[in-house]
């Protein structure tokens, strides 16, 4: 196994020694914090778009040299996320709301264009094979998960395999060679993603990152068909 401390320690990592270049953008919900991007043009891959992409819009909006490169492989989101591109060049008309859901008219989509955004139907994972998605155990809840023992989950429920890609594939398909900003809210997928990509040698300026999915039994001692 290798020793990754001694890479990160002497990597390029952003350290933040004044508060004030720190900013949120987004929604309650879908807000996020991130330091000042390293360059005018960047580069910003979001895993996981649900129905409120409030983090990854405002932030095309505040810096027009980013470039989003977003994944869901979910049937909602795909739909959501097409109501939101027929909508590109249109300003908001509507506040956010405080659930997790955000209209597309919620967003500031005036100098926003396909150029800058970039949508993957798939999963990230740490293989390009595809990977077994679980339904929620309650209807209202839409997002699933790679883990099937989750306290929202059915145990022994019937999965179903979606694409899948790594964040190296990603990478490989776009002109940019490094990620500003790596933002991740993929049920349970973040572990196995972010492995592959050190292995990779691929190391985000920002990662932000959620951790809601606690695998038990362990992902170390449960094998998948």
């Amino acid at each position: 196994k290798r020793d990754w401390s001694s890479d990160v320690c002497s990597s390029d990592l952003p350290i933040v020694s004044n508060p004030s270049s720190v900013n949120k953008f987004g929604s309650f919900y879908g807000g996020k914090f991130c330091v000042e991007p390293s360059s005018e043009k960047f580069l910003v891959i979001s895993g996981g778009a649900g129905q409120d992409i409030s983090f990854e819009m405002e932030i095309l909006k505040e810096y027009k040299g980013a470039t989003l490169i977003l994944l869901d492989p979910s049937e909602y989101a795909i739909d959501y996320v097409s109501n939101v591109v027929s909508r590109f060049g249109k300003s908001r008309t509507v506040d956010y709301l405080s659930s997790n859901y955000q209209s597309p008219h919620s967003y500031d989509l005036t100098e926003i264009n396909e150029s800058r955004f970039i949508f993957i139907p798939k999963a990230l994972w740490n293989n390009n094979d595809g990977v077994a998605l679980f339904p929620p155990k309650d209807d209202r809840d839409l997002s699933e998960s790679i883990n099937a023992i989750h306290h929202f989950y059915w145990q022994n429920v019937e999965s179903r395999k979606v694409p899948s890609v790594t964040i190296r594939s990603v990478l490989e398909s776009c002109l940019y060679e490094n990620i500003e900003i790596l933002k991740l809210d993929i049920e349970g997928a973040a572990k196995e993603t972010i492995t592959q990509m050190f292995v990779d040698q691929i190391f985000p300026r920002q990662i932000i990152l959620e951790f809601d999915e606690i695998h038990f039994p362990r992902s170390e001692e449960h094998t998948s068909e």
